[in-house]
């Protein structure tokens, strides 16, 4: 029996191009928006900063989601094949660096967001530098969640590929 079927073969191209996208949408976002916005006085820089969160905020769950999914179907079904290998453990790894965004995003992250949602909900004063200094904290930690499907695309495709 050939454990790359159809339908795995369609997840697994589906759960890496979902990574690929979640990986290079938040390299885009700390690269090139945060730094385009960053000199915005800070009542507009709070205004544009909180726009870009709320729609990656609906974009990027679903996509790692998705992706991890996908993922762990693959090497679900690869596990369960007669012919699977170690491809299978690859891939489930693969699934579980991709949805580590999630744990990552609330333990390290979230506090950054906080302060920048209490600013923007007028609860709390921020200086200028403090404003600034947040927006490019979050834009650092968002960098770092880049790299959990960024990681996952490498080593899925590379077990895949193996």
């Amino acid at each position: 029996m050939d454990p790359f079927s159809t339908a795995v073969r369609s997840a697994l191209t589906l759960g890496f191009t979902a990574s690929g996208v979640l990986s290079g949408t938040n390299i885009a976002i700390s690269l090139g928006i945060i730094p385009a916005i960053l000199p915005a006085p800070k009542n507009l820089l709070i205004q544009e900063w909180r726009t870009l969160y709320r729609k990656g905020s609906m974009i990027a769950p679903p996509f790692a989601l998705f992706a991890f999914a996908n993922l762990a179907f693959v090497a679900y079904s690869l596990f369960q094949s007669d012919n699977n290998g170690s491809c299978w453990q690859g891939i489930a790894i693969a699934a579980i660096t991709t949805i580590a965004i999630v744990p990552f995003t609330l333990i390290f992250a979230q506090p950054t967001i906080d302060k920048l949602m209490a600013y923007h909900d007028k609860k709390t004063d921020l200086s200028e530098r403090e404003v600034k200094d947040l927006v490019q904290e979050w834009s650092n930690y968002n960098a770092v969640r880049a790299m959990f499907p960024l990681a996952a695309t490498g080593v899925g495709l590379w077990s895949a590929l193996a």
